[in-house]
């Protein structure tokens, strides 16, 4: 999920993926926040406000909100500070902080893996909006047509999306106002007390706010890990503000203002799908509306998760038939998905996701602040070049997957049903702990970099 000027770099050949973002790079606070709030219009927001109100009520949706917005605020502007700071995207900070050069693919699995989920979960409102405006259309020919569509534009026409879209967030926010005004005339007299919503047989619990923290956390981790590759072009001297902006301020529509309006609208249209209920108020323009807000995000959605694949079956299997045919197959894969009808399980994807995204996360912060900086175990400088990493730091990778794999039994209820809802929480609170015990154990050896000559020669990625 990049901005115009990330994208134009990626077109361009030189993202600095592999290598910090030089100075002569750098970009305005403001510019970047601009860019990033962009992918605010992703309408997947308001579908996770709606999803949590209407399942477990009103008050344990907005708890949640609450704690993402202050939880995603926090590890976003941590990681924000690290990311202006060294000029690195979170696949080279993630290298450094915890996996290794070699490990770093679990890394990239869990990303391309969650990519292929929200570019399942976010193509399916697209498809919905079509079907519910041509219904005669069946379902699984316009998710096929769609699909087709969006890996052409993945392969030819990203610029020119980019430039139609520059300003798809006033469409967006214009459109949204006039289906809010049309809403509040429709329901001013008979509207539901929304504020108030719980669900039949649903009090308010602890039971029900962990687990809407549960389905928020789905969207956290990887949001986070976003953030920091916007902030690696950060100017310097714009480093506090720009992490702060980035990592704090836009997540307040991304999470809190995007959560309640798309509680409201949940509650008053019986409807978790935004591609439904904006058609239904819209018409022809609620189409229009769904296709500019998640047409650019999803394209980017298919740019990460192939190369996050791709990176995974190369630096492991040394397979690299190239990024176009990794396209296809996640294409291909997203695709079943949507037609399959797994979608429609959003609470339990969004807790799987949860389950080793927020680990991942908690993780590289845990070892940039508290292993390296606090513990002084390990050096402060995050090394990104593969001739002086390790290959892999078991440490981190053990702490991931054991954490995940526990939590993951919970979160299927196998361990009890008390705990599933406290799974994504459990996954973190392993995460930090054995993490920090481990690299206690070792002295930190796995957080310095190889004993080699340091040298000014450039060393590719595989």
């Amino acid at each position: 999920m990049t901005g115009e000027n990330v994208k134009q770099k990626i077109e361009d050949g030189d993202d600095y993926s592999l290598e910090p973002v030089p100075e002569s790079e750098r970009r305005s606070w403001l510019s970047l926040s601009f860019s990033l709030a962009g992918n605010a219009t992703a309408l997947i927001y308001l579908q996770f406000g709606a999803l949590m109100a209407m399942t477990y009520g009103v008050a344990n949706a907005v708890g949640a909100l609450v704690y993402a917005t202050i939880i995603g605020g926090i590890l976003g502007y941590a990681l924000s500070i690290v990311a202006a700071k060294t000029g690195l995207g979170s696949n080279l900070i993630a290298r450094s902080a915890g996996f290794g050069f070699r490990g770093v693919a679990l890394y990239s699995l869990a990303v391309g893996s969650t990519s292929t989920m929200y570019f399942s979960l976010e193509g399916i409102i697209m498809a919905n909006s079509f079907h519910s405006f041509l219904p005669q259309i069946p379902l699984w020919l316009i998710v096929i047509l769609m699909v087709i569509g969006m890996v052409l534009l993945n392969w030819f026409g990203i610029r020119v999306l980019e430039k139609f879209q520059k300003w798809s967030i006033v469409v967006y926010a214009v459109l949204l106002l006039i289906a809010i005004f049309i809403s509040i005339n429709m329901f001013f007299n008979n509207s539901p007390n929304w504020i108030q919503y719980m669900p039949e047989n649903m009090p308010l619990t602890a039971f029900g706010l962990f687990s809407c923290i549960g389905i928020i956390n789905g969207i956290v981790g990887i949001l986070v890990l976003n953030v920091a590759d916007f902030a690696r072009f950060i100017k310097k001297e714009e480093l506090k503000i720009g992490s702060l902006s980035l990592g704090v301020v836009v997540q307040l529509w991304w999470y809190l203002i995007a959560g309640l309006i798309g509680i409201w609208f949940g509650i008053n249209y019986s409807e978790t799908n935004p591609g439904i209920y904006f058609v239904a108020i819209l018409g022809i323009w609620g189409v229009l509306f769904v296709f500019l807000t998640q047409l650019r995000i999803n394209v980017n959605n298919l740019y990460i998760g192939s190369l996050s694949i791709a990176n995974f079956f190369a630096v492991i299997f040394s397979l690299k038939p190239g990024r176009v045919f990794w396209i296809v197959v996640m294409s291909a894969i997203g695709t079943l998905i949507m037609i399959s009808g797994v979608v429609e399980h959003l609470e339990a994807i969004t807790h799987l996701i949860g389950v080793f995204m927020m680990p991942i996360m908690i993780l590289i912060v845990t070892d940039i602040y508290i292993v390296r900086k606090l513990l002084k175990l390990g050096s402060e400088d995050l090394e990104y070049r593969p001739s002086h990493l390790r290959n892999w730091n078991p440490v981190g990778i053990f702490s991931v997957i054991t954490s995940g794999a526990i939590s993951l039994l919970m979160s299927y209820g196998v361990l009890g049903s008390f705990w599933k809802p406290l799974s994504s929480v459990i996954a973190c609170i392993l995460a930090f702990t054995l993490y920090v015990m481990l690299s206690v154990l070792t002295k930190g050896k796995f957080n310095y970099p190889k004993n080699v000559e340091i040298t000014d020669e450039e060393v590719k990625h595989i």
